[in-house]
């Protein structure tokens, strides 16, 4: 029974992917969104490797750069999001998808630039650590065929969709950034 389940588990595969993501995130801090918005479309990239079995590391950073709402470009907040997951794939027989659940480390960076003032600018800088628990599937296209697979670098492209929950400890100096996220991703297996 334990040799069965060593085999299902080898099915995942044994690929690095490379993701071009795009994320909507919706933020907890009602502060920002008197000022900025409640949330905000970002662009990012990952890497996933697979370390063992159904098992990989996802790493992920995205960005977004935002002005007032007011119109003000003196004013600006920008956010750099980096997560590290240990995710899970469902093996899946012969299917052209992959299922997934993550459990990480979420570092969330940000910096807030108001407008000047008579003593000059004000920027607020930080870094608010986080965990991150995500939710997807990777479908591949089929664009590279099965006889070419073997040859080629590029053993396919996936589209991926995902929905995420970012959890932040309360308290602490700067924003509260913990966030509900949903994206689209376009990978490249290797």
């Amino acid at each position: 029974m334990l040799a069965a389940l060593i085999a299902s588990l080898s099915i995942a595969h044994a690929d690095t992917l490379l993701v071009a993501r795009g994320s909507a995130e919706l933020w907890n801090d009602g502060s920002i969104g008197s000022v900025y918005r409640n949330g905000a479309l970002m662009g990012g990239a990952g890497v996933v490797v697979d370390l063992f079995g159904p098992i990989s590391l996802d790493i992920d950073v995205a960005y977004r750069r935002m002005e007032a709402a007011s119109g003000n470009e003196d004013q600006v907040f920008e956010l750099i999001p980096v997560t590290f997951l240990a995710e899970f794939t469902f093996p899946t027989d012969d299917a052209p998808l992959d299922p997934y659940v993550g459990l990480g480390f979420a570092m969330v960076a940000f910096s807030e630039r108001a407008a000047p003032q008579a003593t000059g600018a004000t920027v607020l800088r930080g870094t608010r650590p986080a965990v991150e628990v995500r939710g997807g599937v990777r479908f591949d296209l089929g664009l590279v065929p099965t006889s070419m697979i073997k040859s080629n670098p590029i053993k396919g492209v996936d589209l991926e969709v995902f929905g995420a929950r970012r959890i932040q400890s309360p308290g602490g100096a700067g924003f509260d950034l913990a966030s509900w996220r949903g994206g689209l991703g376009l990978a490249v297996r290797l």
